[in-house]
C-alpha cells in the first residue's frame, strides 16, 4: 500500500504530477480517498443526508448556537453578498465557517477547487480502477460540525473580521501549498489561525476541535489501511495530509501497529 496526502485545492496551472506518484498510480488497482466528492454530486440521497448533516436536529437554529453580535455580523456580509436567506439559519455553525472559507476560497486568483483527490478520483473512473470510501458521509459532516459553539462563535467573528484581507489569506494558503509541495510532515491545522491570538478559554475548545477533526479520525483511518493491507489491497490510500502530520498521524498510527512506513522521495 502506498500513503498519499492530499491538497484540496490546487493552482490552477499545476497540471502534472511527478513521474514516480503516477507510477504508483498506474501500478495500484485501486484508491481510497476520505469520501468520493464526484459520486455525491451525482447521488441525490448522498446530498440530502450531507445536507440533514449540516442542520440542526433539535430545532434549534444557528442563533442558538452563537452570539447575536457575531450572528447579525456574519448575515450582514452574506447579505452584502446575495448569499443569504432564512434557510441559511436552519444550518449549522459549522456549515456557516464552511461557506465563510468557500467565498475566501473563490476570490483568490488561479485557485481551482478540485484538488489531488479530486484529480485521481477522475482518473481512476476513467481507468475502471475501484475508488473506495475510507470514511463513512456521515464522518465529513461530524468534522464539519466539529466545534464548540464558544469556538465556532470566535471562528465565525474572525473569519468576517478578515473577510476582505485577502493577501493574508493567499499568503497562508501560499505557505501550506510550500509545505505540501514539498512533502512536509508538518502540515499546519489551521493556516488562518494563530493560537498566540486565541483566547485562553478557547483552548480547550480548540484541543476537543483537533481531536475530532484530526485525532479520532486518524485512528479510523489507520484502522481502514490495516484493514485494506490485511485484505491484499494494492491501494493508493489518500487522505488529507494533514492527518499525516504529528505524533498521531495516520503513517505513525500504523508504526506503532506494527507495520513499517517509509517516505518515498
Amino acid at each position: 500500500m502506498y500513503l498519499l496526502g492530499t491538497i484540496h485545492m490546487l493552482p490552477s496551472d499545476v497540471s502534472d504530477y511527478p513521474a514516480d506518484l503516477m507510477d504508483i498510480y498506474n501500478n495500484c488497482d485501486s484508491i481510497a480517498v476520505e469520501y468520493d466528492v464526484t459520486a455525491l454530486e451525482k447521488d441525490a440521497n448522498a446530498q440530502m443526508e450531507y445536507l440533514n448533516g449540516m442542520i440542526y436536529s433539535d430545532g434549534s437554529t444557528v442563533k442558538d448556537h452563537i452570539s447575536e453580535d457575531t450572528y447579525n455580523k456574519a448575515k450582514d456580509y452574506f447579505d452584502s453578498i446575495g448569499a443569504y436567506s432564512e434557510m441559511l439559519d436552519q444550518y449549522t455553525a459549522g456549515y456557516w465557517i464552511n461557506q465563510l472559507s468557500s467565498v475566501m476560497l473563490l476570490r483568490l486568483e488561479n485557485i481551482e477547487l478540485a484538488g489531488t483527490d479530486t484529480y485521481f478520483i477522475s482518473k481512476a473512473q476513467e481507468d475502471g480502477k475501484e475508488v473506495i470510501n475510507i470514511e463513512e458521509l456521515s464522518m465529513q459532516t461530524d468534522a464539519l460540525n466539529a466545534y464548540s459553539d464558544d469556538y465556532a462563535d470566535y471562528t465565525i467573528s474572525e473569519m468576517v473580521d478578515d473577510i476582505d484581507d485577502i493577501n493574508d489569506f493567499a499568503e497562508s494558503y501560499s505557505e501550506l501549498y510550500d509545505l505540501w509541495s514539498k512533502g512536509s510532515g508538518e502540515i499546519l491545522i489551521d493556516m488562518d489561525m494563530d493560537l498566540d491570538e486565541l483566547p485562553d478559554d478557547l483552548l480547550d475548545d480548540h484541543e476537543a476541535y483537533v481531536k475530532l477533526l484530526l485525532d479520532d479520525r486518524n485512528q479510523y483511518m489507520a484502522d481502514k489501511a490495516s484493514e485494506y493491507i490485511k485484505d491484499g489491497k494494492n491501494c493508493l490510500f489518500m487522505v488529507g495530509a494533514a492527518h499525516y502530520s504529528g505524533d498521531n498521524g495516520v503513517d505513525n498510527l500504523l508504526e506503532k501497529m506494527g507495520y513499517t512506513v517509509e517516505k518515498v522521495a
